[in-house]
């Protein structure tokens, strides 16, 4: 088995059918039917039950299912692992919030972006604009 066929599995079966997974994935439909089917062969299990509907785990694709979102995030974790080593993640960003800002609007963005870069320390400064810029040009070294 193969990540690329186990992210195709996943996403054939979150999506409930080929066309929207293709359209997810950016592929021709008979190449996910073709990857799933040779999936398949290479299990020796039916893993979907295909109708005009669209599709549904049988209960070997159910088990697999677990298994394979298992495999793909522990793999999106090993990638963000070595990431670390590239110089490609993590560090500290530093925001200035206006004192008007409200932090209803805020609070999903910086939600967003912690589970997008679980590695970024977010520091969240409610400042007056006249204190941000005074904060930047003291990061920049220069007067203000």
């Amino acid at each position: 088995m193969e990540l690329r066929e186990l992210h195709v599995f996943v996403t054939v079966v979150e999506e409930g059918g080929f066309s929207a997974a293709a359209r997810r994935l950016h592929v021709s439909q008979p190449a996910l039917s073709q990857t799933v089917s040779g999936l398949e062969r290479q299990l020796r299990v039916k893993l979907l039950v295909r109708s005009r509907t669209g599709v549904r785990a049988t209960d070997a694709g159910a088990a697999l299912l677990g298994e394979a979102r298992a495999v793909l995030a522990r793999h999106d974790q090993a990638l963000r692992t070595m990431a670390r080593f590239a110089g490609g993640g993590g560090g500290v960003l530093r925001i200035g919030i206006p004192l008007e800002f409200p932090s209803r609007l805020l609070n999903p963005a910086l939600a967003e972006l912690a589970e997008a870069c679980p590695d970024t320390r977010v520091q969240a400064r409610h400042l007056s604009t006249a204190e941000q810029l005074a904060e930047l040009h003291a990061v920049e070294g220069s007067p203000p």
